[in-house]
């Protein structure tokens, strides 16, 4: 499931509480070890038995002060809920603007979804996998991976879509796969319609016109799910560096088109900007 939800609104604030309660403690903490024995044994005894105690075990309580930060970090490392809610309302309001001409169609007909590049991908079903382990030559988790982080609309959230986008740029999966090797837009239409009763001659055609291993193909054809016609891919970057690829997908022919994929050039820019304030 790729859409924000509770959850992650919930470990995005138990991230900055275990943050704020450990930054706090660690000032406190410095400040009780920097009395000496001579100073608080004079105090009333339940303050000097406290600090003596603290000061005992001040080893394990710095390790755990460092162990809420670290946890803290971890949870806040997808980034603030607000800028992805923010994220998920533009690209449904790009999706309406994007496909103009197919209002009243079913909106996971004709989608945008933002992949994130990332060195490792740890998922163990992906449409290669087939019910097998997972990794193989060329395949492992440290190879590179485009992996979902959004999508318009509220249908088609729950997906196995990865792109594997190894060093090597011709291994590259996918039109997004292409679009991250070259680093410039990539548009395909006029995608023939197959379906899992399709020629095998039909089905190479389709898997060599958007760059996919015929596995990947055959794996969404075996689950009833319909393929693209059309698709776009357009690089992201965040902070000039790379950071993913927007991609726009139609079950029409020419649902995406190059010329609709240039008219949006202010739109995929400032999406690169919201998340920089993302991370």
């Amino acid at each position: 499931m790729i859409q924000r939800n509770r959850w992650q609104r919930f470990t995005y604030w138990v991230g900055n509480t275990l943050d704020l309660i450990s930054g706090s403690c660690v000032i406190g903490f410095g400040a009780i070890m920097s009395v000496e024995s001579s100073t608080y044994e004079k105090w009333p005894a339940a303050f000097a038995t406290s600090i003596a105690w603290l000061q005992k075990y001040s080893l394990l309580i710095w390790a755990a002060l460092g162990t809420a930060a670290i946890i803290g970090w971890f949870l806040r490392r997808q980034g603030d809920p607000w800028i992805w809610d923010k994220l998920q309302a533009l690209l449904d309001e790009f999706q309406a603007v994007a496909y103009p001409g197919f209002q009243h169609h079913i909106k996971d007909h004709h989608r945008v979804t933002l992949f994130k590049y990332k060195k490792w991908y740890w998922c163990l079903r992906t449409p290669m996998t087939n019910g097998r382990w997972p990794w193989r030559r060329g395949r492992y988790p440290w190879s590179g991976w485009l992996v979902p982080m959004l999508r318009s609309g509220r249908t088609s959230q729950n997906t196995r879509a990865v792109f594997l986008v190894p060093d090597n740029g011709g291994e590259a999966e996918g039109v997004a796969g292409r679009a991250w090797a070259s680093n410039c837009v990539i548009v395909v239409d006029k995608l023939p319609a197959i379906s899992a009763q399709s020629s095998r001659r039909k089905i190479k055609q389709y898997a060599e016109g958007t760059y996919c291993p015929e596995p990947i193909i055959k794996d969404y054809l075996e689950r009833s799910r319909p393929l693209p016609r059309s698709i776009g891919a357009i690089p992201i970057e965040v902070d000039n560096k790379a950071w993913g690829i927007l991609v726009l997908d139609s079950r029409d022919e020419q649902g995406v088109t190059s010329d609709l994929v240039a008219n949006f050039t202010l739109t995929i820019k400032f999406i690169g900007q919201m998340l920089e304030k993302a991370k």
